[in-house]
């Protein structure tokens, strides 16, 4: 007899319901059954129907430049930003040159501001 049909085919008491659950859900995990994680890694992410980037042709690119498309949208979101950024640190447009933009995007520090003053404001 298996230790899975051990596991099942006993009479588990009322009070150890949680933990046969519990077993049975990782029996089922490290026997990759119907229903498991790995039946939904494996069999399902080939399926076209739930999955339909599969089908997509993949580009890798090789090496460490960006492609035209990136750098012009780079341009772009420096040459947009330009006058929030002047105002953000309340200097003259003027002084403010494409190259000063920090190429990785500063909202994030204001969401750390805000949880901070949340979390000093619960106390």
């Amino acid at each position: 007899m298996a230790l899975y049909d051990g596991i099942t085919g006993w009479q588990w008491p009322e009070s150890l319901s949680r933990l046969r659950e519990q077993l049975n859900l990782l029996m089922l995990e490290l026997g990759r059954g119907e229903g498991s994680l790995w039946s939904e890694v494996v069999k399902e992410s080939s399926d076209p129907t739930l999955h339909p980037e599969i089908q997509w042709d993949a580009e890798v690119r090789l090496g460490d430049e960006l492609c035209f498309s990136e750098k012009a949208f780079l341009r772009e979101r420096k040459r947009r930003m330009l006058s929030s950024f002047a105002s953000l640190f309340e200097v003259p447009l003027s002084e403010i040159d494409e190259r000063d933009i920090p190429i990785v995007a500063i909202a994030g520090m204001d969401l750390i501001i805000i949880l901070f003053l949340a979390i000093k404001l619960s106390f």
